[in-house]
């Protein structure tokens, strides 16, 4: 996302356009933001003496990091003049899209994916933290995504019936109402 490539060893580097990173969110979107359930089962980890919840947490941490270190390669694409290149807000809409669906129609959300959205909040905050952010577009970007989460969590939450999901909602809108920048 936001990368180059060298059709030959002594071409410059070109920049991928912006359908190719349309591709690679898509993939990023079924397959390495929402993993599979089973990938993380209690009784498959237990198995191989790992404990699934740590293990989710990890996966789900390191991959919103990974994630969110791609803003700076496709903030450099978008800066750099040249045309048909992947923007950060439409990298951060994919992102939303994947990680957050479920709330504009209500739809529960597994433990899994819970885990997903509280490392990308955690990774909101970090990035918002940063002393130096790549730029006024990304900090803009971020700033405007935080915003759209916390009104959205609002939204979630109120439609929800009490229990599981409310909860998580609330608990989501707590750590969001926490982000200050």
């Amino acid at each position: 996302l936001g990368g180059q490539r060298k059709a030959s060893p002594e071409a410059l580097p070109a920049r991928e356009n912006a359908t190719y990173n349309r591709k690679v969110m898509n993939y990023l979107q079924r397959y390495a933001l929402t993993p599979p359930q089973w990938l993380f089962d209690p009784q498959l980890a237990s198995s191989l003496q790992l404990d699934a919840q740590a293990l989710a947490q990890t996966y789900c941490r390191e991959t919103m990091q990974a994630v969110m270190n791609r803003l700076a390669p496709i903030d450099k694409a978008q800066s750099s003049g040249a045309t048909d290149v992947y923007t950060s807000e439409e990298y951060v809409d994919g992102l939303h899209e994947a990680l957050f669906g479920e709330w504009a129609d209500a739809r529960p959300v597994d433990s899994l994916k819970f885990e997903a959205q509280l490392a990308f909040i955690r990774q909101l905050d970090t990035q918002l933290h940063k002393n130096k952010l790549t730029s006024a577009r990304v900090a803009a970007t971020l700033s405007n995504e935080w915003l759209r989460l916390k009104r959205e969590a609002r939204t979630y939450a109120r439609r929800m019936p009490a229990g599981k999901d409310r909860g998580q909602a609330l608990e989501l809108l707590n750590l969001l109402e926490q982000v200050t920048y």
